[in-house]
C-alpha cells in the first residue's frame, strides 16, 4: 500500500506540475482508489484475525492456568 501511495502521489504531482486541472487529476486517480480500497480491506481482515487470535490465546491460557 505504501508503494501505491507513492506512485499515486507522484502521478498526481507530475500532472499538476504539467498544468492539468486539479479536478482532472483527481478523476485520473480513481483506479488507484479501488486498489487502495481492496488493500485496506485486506489489512482490516488481517488485523481482525490478529486480534481474534490474541483473544483466543489469552482466554485459553487463562482457563488453562486455572485447571
Amino acid at each position: 500500500m505504501g508503494l501505491l501511495l507513492v506512485v499515486q502521489g507522484l502521478h498526481q504531482g507530475f500532472m499538476l506540475m504539467a498544468g492539468a486541472e486539479w479536478v482532472h487529476s483527481v478523476n485520473v486517480m480513481r483506479p488507484y482508489w479501488w486498489v487502495r480500497t481492496f488493500t485496506g480491506i485486506a489489512m482490516d481482515i488481517g488485523i481482525s484475525l490478529v486480534v481474534y487470535t490474541l483473544m483466543k490465546t489469552s482466554l485459553r491460557s487463562t482457563t488453562g492456568a486455572a485447571r
